[in-house]
């Protein structure tokens, strides 16, 4: 006599607040995005009061002086594999995926935000204006043309 064992499969979703790479919606999704960061606990590697080591420092998770060390280090892999869940489009997805250091492989959350901050976030209002000013003058000739490239 044989018998069959099925498993369950255990799913979890994972909810996210996406950015679709729209640079008037960025100051929304990073504030929210912010306030995502401090109840998950990664927002001290983002703002740089949590240091991650590099990844080829060995630490010992018996030792009470690498705890902290240990704790940043998966604050900043937790995070940064947040933010890269949160990228729903090609040009944000690529900031955030290619914010890896020699010291930290599996990717630098710090460096991901600061990508992504300095691409999408107007630093003042006459910036802000400018663009809008600049959005409203645009031309698209033509119906084919990428518009990443235009």
């Amino acid at each position: 006599m044989t018998g069959i064992c099925v498993q369950k499969k255990m799913e979890k979703t994972i909810q996210t607040i996406t950015f679709d790479g729209t640079k008037s919606k960025f100051r929304m999704w990073h504030a929210k995005f912010m306030s995502q960061a401090r109840t998950k606990e990664f927002s001290g590697v983002i703002n740089g009061t949590d240091a991650v080591p590099n990844a080829n420092v060995t630490l010992n998770p018996n030792n009470n002086a690498h705890k902290p060390q240990i704790a940043a280090r998966k604050a900043n892999q937790k995070g940064y594999d947040y933010l890269l869940l949160c990228m729903d489009s090609e040009i944000p997805f690529d900031l955030v995926e290619t914010a890896r250091t020699t010291e930290l492989l599996e990717g630098d959350l710090k460096l991901a935000m600061e990508r992504l901050v300095q691409k999408y976030m107007p630093t003042t209002q006459a910036d802000v204006l400018k663009l809008k000013e600049e959005l409203t003058n645009c031309k698209l000739k033509s119906w084919k043309t990428d518009l990443d490239k235009w």
